[in-house]
């Protein structure tokens, strides 16, 4: 069981991107610190037609720039203290549902977005 201030070394907590709107916790994704600032982060699928499930999404500090041609590129910025810019990955994983997903430093602010960004509910 890992301590609710628990933050890893590398980006490790991982939470799904599944709606065309993210919900940012408030702070530093790290320490949870007023936020300065939005690190950029990527992730590049270099399958021409592969279907991602979120195509845009508008954020508190941008939105997600998706560039096609050759592959796609996802693009988001999130939000970090003026002492952090490590806290958090983007990344698609093949064979998830949905692929693309955030990967978290801070267990506590993984936990947050998780509630502020709720899964869907499956169609019946």
């Amino acid at each position: 069981m890992l301590a609710d201030d628990y933050v890893h070394p590398k980006p490790g907590f991982p939470a799904p991107v599944t709606s065309e709107t993210i919900c940012w916790p408030e702070g530093c994704c790290v320490c949870a610190t007023p936020a300065t600032r939005g690190i950029e982060a990527k992730a590049e699928d270099g399958q021409t037609g592969t279907n991602v499930a979120v195509a845009a999404a508008g954020l508190a500090l941008g939105s997600i720039a998706v560039r096609t041609g050759g592959g796609t590129t996802y693009t988001l910025r999130i939000p970090h203290c003026a002492e952090h810019d490590d806290g958090a990955t983007l990344e698609i994983k093949s064979g998830n549902v949905p692929p693309l997903q955030i990967r978290f430093r801070s267990y506590a602010y993984q936990r947050r977005f998780l509630q502020l960004n709720p899964k869907p509910a499956k169609a019946a």
